[in-house]
């Protein structure tokens, strides 16, 4: 899969390049938040979710979707909010004026004058956004100045009507800066859609063209197997019987597999003869990022098997496991007693009925 991914990755990239421009928008628009590492590990995790991802990048319904959730308007893009922003109130051409007016103060004023000169040699190219806020909020996001003005006492008596002025534009400015960022993020997901569409789509013909399947073709197609037709005609065609289950790491396997393991135990709690499925995990231990790991699927299939065992009068047990031997006592008090405190414990455990953590060193 590795070598495949790195050839459609490749070929992609080729065509957005030198033939396909909307694929080389939205690659330019990827590439400026995403690193080479940060990119491939994005297209991974795609892969996981090609499913979701066929079609995406040119539905409509996927767009209007993607909208009403972050809660932006048809006519609410990127451009248009960063348009706002530079012209929307005090306009860019105005901005060396406002720089002569701020340079007639103190040393603080002046710092600001040249960061809004340094703004309007940008403008009126978007790129002059991040300069032009700063001379309105702190790096942090804070309005300038501590005691919330702008500029000092002494400019606020030589030009009265400047202090209100910019505090008129921090205000506007301040009512953008969520709604460009939430624009970014449309205009992001709609790129980065695009592109995992092409590169998925190029890897899934060369994988055909081949005749392989990757390890998440083998889920999909047992699902589909089981899904058409019933486990034990499968088993049985298998010509083998299933006395067994044994799963490690429990907490990372992922919705589908849990599909496929619930499906082909749905008789143990029915079985004429001993069978037994033994899953040890821990939720607080998952990799969530690890083949679609779902953590929370381990809590509820216990208490699915359970439920069914118990009815069938078949002995369950969830063995607790308590004891330490990897940590120092004093750690393991420290951390219990965070987790013990308030609704702490909810960011530890999926069932709410889970009792506080106690454990003890070896």
């Amino acid at each position: 899969r590795g070598a495949l991914l790195a050839d459609a990755r490749k070929e992609t990239l080729d065509r957005a390049l030198n033939e396909d421009d909307s694929l080389r928008d939205a690659l330019a628009t990827v590439a400026r938040d995403a690193s080479e590492v940060t990119f491939d590990g994005m297209i991974g995790e795609l892969l996981h979710h090609r499913g979701a991802l066929r079609g995406v990048a040119r539905g409509e319904d996927y767009e209007r979707d993607l909208r009403r959730r972050l809660g932006l308007t048809e006519s609410e893009t990127l451009a248009d909010i960063e348009a706002r922003m530079i012209d929307g109130g005090i306009a860019s051409k105005d901005w060396p004026a406002l720089t002569e007016r701020l340079r007639q103060g103190s040393k603080r004023d002046a710092g600001l004058a040249d960061q809004l000169m340094q703004a309007a040699k940008l403008a009126p190219d978007p790129a002059c956004i991040d300069d032009y806020l700063l001379v309105f909020f702190t790096q942090k996001g804070g309005p300038r100045g501590g005691d919330g003005t702008i500029i000092t006492t002494g400019l606020c008596k030589k030009d009265p009507e400047l202090l209100a002025l910019l505090e008129q534009e921090r205000e506007r400015l301040a009512a953008l800066i969520d709604k460009r960022k939430t624009a970014a993020t449309y205009a992001r997901s709609l790129a980065l859609a695009r592109i995992g569409e092409a590169i998925v789509s190029c890897y899934e013909r060369m994988k055909n063209h081949r005749g392989l399947f990757d390890f998440d073709d083998l889920i999909e197609r047992t699902r589909e197997l089981l899904r058409r037709s019933s486990p034990s005609w499968v088993l049985y065609k298998l010509d083998q019987r299933i006395d067994h289950i044994l799963l490690d790491e429990a907490q990372d396997t992922s919705a589908p597999q849990w599909e496929i393991l619930q499906v082909i135990a749905n008789e143990f709690a029915q079985a004429t003869r001993p069978r037994s499925f033994f899953a040890v995990g821990d939720e607080k231990q998952s990799i969530f990022s690890f083949q679609g790991a779902a953590p929370e699927k381990f809590d509820a299939m216990r208490h699915g098997f359970a439920s069914r065992f118990s009815a069938a009068k078949l002995p369950f047990e969830h063995v607790r496991l308590t004891l330490s031997f990897r940590s120092a006592p004093t750690i393991l008090a420290s951390v219990d007693a965070i987790f013990n405190f308030g609704d702490n414990r909810l960011g530890l455990s999926f069932d709410p009925a889970e009792p506080a953590p106690e454990h003890t060193a070896r």
